[in-house]
């Protein structure tokens, strides 16, 4: 479910760089701990509706940008470019959180993933992977921001994308892993997208998906494994219109 982004043009080097250290600057400022009253301070409804809304703007831009850094829709410039994007948009979106009452325990976990992509923008160490831990830690965010799509359909895109970075390394352990997860998170929400109109019909096929990326793992076929984690994330676009 990648998001789609046009490419206008690419800041010289001395830009993305100040640009850069100014947004990693504001994260730092803004990552002390939140009081928990202040955290959870209740807004009028026509506010937090306001505000819940332009939060879920936020992480779904967030969630675009580092989406397609991970699904390798985005490389070398392109992917650096996203990745700067996303870091400096975290301060504003994360404030905006704040107003609807996240914790800041789920806020600090987003602020360590942010600020690792933040490093790899220099170094281009591990922008694929730290790009998708990004939008594993973001899930969770989403239901705060009254998305309808369950915290749980996001975290099984997450970790369709993690199982292709593994086996892409050949770290087989941390596949059975990442695998052993999506199956916890799809027992998890599986009961409720049975429920929803057109439900049976996805539930049963990402049953499948699921069950073919446990053979692979297990046979540890890279092939197998790459194009069942395919259907995982084919499944996951499945199960967000269902909830749609």
């Amino acid at each position: 479910m990648a998001g789609m982004r046009s490419n206008n043009g690419v800041p010289c080097a001395a830009l993305m760089a100040a640009a850069l250290s100014s947004s990693m600057a504001g994260v730092g400022a803004i990552a002390a701990p939140v009081s928990a009253s202040a955290a959870r301070a209740v807004a009028p409804a026509a506010v937090m509706g306001n505000d819940q809304q332009t939060a879920l703007n936020g992480i779904m831009a967030i969630e675009n940008a580092t989406e397609a850094i991970a699904e390798g829709e985005k490389t070398g410039v392109s992917a650096t470019q996203a990745a700067a994007t996303a870091v400096a948009r975290w301060p504003s979106v994360r404030a905006g959180f704040v107003r609807i009452g996240a914790s800041a325990t789920e806020l600090a976990k987003v602020d360590a993933a942010i600020a690792a992509l933040g490093r790899d923008v220099t170094t281009r160490h591990d922008l694929r992977r730290d790009a998708n831990e990004v939008t594993g830690f973001i899930a969770p965010l989403f239901a705060r921001a009254g998305d309808r799509v369950p915290a749980d359909v996001h975290e099984l895109d997450y970790l369709g994308r993690s199982v292709t970075l593994d086996v892409a390394v050949g770290d087989w352990a941390r596949a059975r892993h990442d695998g052993e997860s999506l199956r916890d998170r799809w027992n998890a929400v599986r009961g409720a997208v049975r429920t929803r109109r057109n439900g049976m019909n996805a539930a049963m096929s990402f049953d499948r998906a699921v069950s073919s990326i446990e053979r692979a793992i297990a046979a540890r076929n890279v092939d197998a494994t790459r194009a069942a984690a395919s259907g995982i994330g084919n499944g996951v676009d499945a199960l967000e219109k269902v909830f749609a």
